[in-house]
Parts: C-alpha cells; structure tokens; sequence
C-alpha cells in the first residue's frame, strides 16, 4: 500500500473515531432551525465525500473479479456485485448502481500501468 492509500486508512479512522461520540449524543430535536440547517447543509458535504470514495473504490471491484488475482472469488463470491454487497451490506442492486456509477467516475490503470482519466471527468470528485 502506498502512502497515500496509508494517509487515507488513517484519515477514514480518525474521522470514524471523532464522529462516533457526536453522533451519539445528537438529539436533533435540541438544535435550533438555524444550527439543524447548518449541520443538516454540513453532513450533506461530508456524505457526498464518502459516496465519492465509495464509488471510487466499487469503480475498481470488476477488475478484481476473475483473472489471475479473484479477490472476490477468493472469498466464495461469483460476481463482483456479490462480493461487493456481501462486503458492505448493501443490496446486489446497490453495488451494481455503485460499480456502475464508479467505473464512470474513476481514474484507472492501463495495461501498462499509467492512470488513464475517468470517462465522466467532469462529474469527478
């Protein structure tokens, strides 16, 4: 894993570890309208930045299915739609929608090992 992909983990687990507390004691029907709309308007971006990772990654998931290196297969699932619902906890329906949207939204590798643009740039996280 490169350090890159490192910084992220550790990121996706300290910000995991900071909101679990929040989260408990948030008892909505205590903000006032102005407060509610704040963090209703700031979950929202925090929400579409974990969707653009979700995606990201399920864009990669059919390139790990079959071939020389099954990561799905390896842990018993036929499609990478299975694997990936079976892995998050989503519907086989959700993880096609994600691998779907993914694959069109996700840099990936040529044969020769350089990152090719993803083919709806413009909609990109």
């Amino acid at each position: 894993m490169g350090e890159h992909e490192t910084q992220l983990r550790v990121a996706i687990a300290h910000a995991v570890d900071e909101l679990v507390a929040p989260l408990g004691a948030l008892v909505p029907g205590r903000l006032s309208g102005d407060d509610y709309l704040t963090l209703l308007s700031e979950v929202e971006s925090l929400g579409r930045v974990v969707d653009a990772l979700r995606h990201r990654l399920a864009g990669d998931a059919r390139s790990r299915a079959g071939g020389p290196v099954d990561t799905f297969g390896q842990l018993g699932h036929a499609t990478a739609e299975e694997g990936l619902a079976a892995l998050t906890g989503v519907s086989v329906v959700t993880a096609k929608n994600r691998i779907r949207v993914g694959e069109a939204v996700t840099p990936m590798l040529s044969p020769t090992g350089s990152v090719l643009a993803p083919t709806h740039r413009h909609i990109a996280a």
